[in-house]
């Protein structure tokens, strides 16, 4: 898609995900990080015309794999479970 003046036109990422993974490929000194990202994702529509679009919540854990151990799975669903309680904690200070 054009504007009026010829410049592509994008509408933001379809993942909150990708600008993480940007990030980390060229910070390759970041070895743990915990964040959560709350924003508007667009996807195509199936027909055509406008796209949808919706609220999305991402969480992220980055952890070195040799720290994760044969527990890795359990620690990144308690590292998200941490994650959504501040959320939900600094949400409810916002009401």
């Amino acid at each position: 898609l054009l504007d009026a003046s010829g410049v592509p036109v994008e509408l933001p990422h379809s993942s909150l995900t990708r600008p993480l993974a940007r990030f980390l490929a060229l910070n390759r000194t970041v070895r743990t990080l915990r964040r959560y990202d709350i924003g508007r994702v667009f996807t195509r529509a199936g027909g055509g015309g406008q796209p949808h679009s919706q609220k999305q919540l991402c969480l992220d854990v980055v952890a070195p794999s040799s720290d994760l151990g044969t527990d890795g799975a359990q620690y990144a669903l308690t590292e998200q479970m941490e994650i959504m309680r501040d959320c939900l904690t600094h949400s409810a200070r916002l009401a």
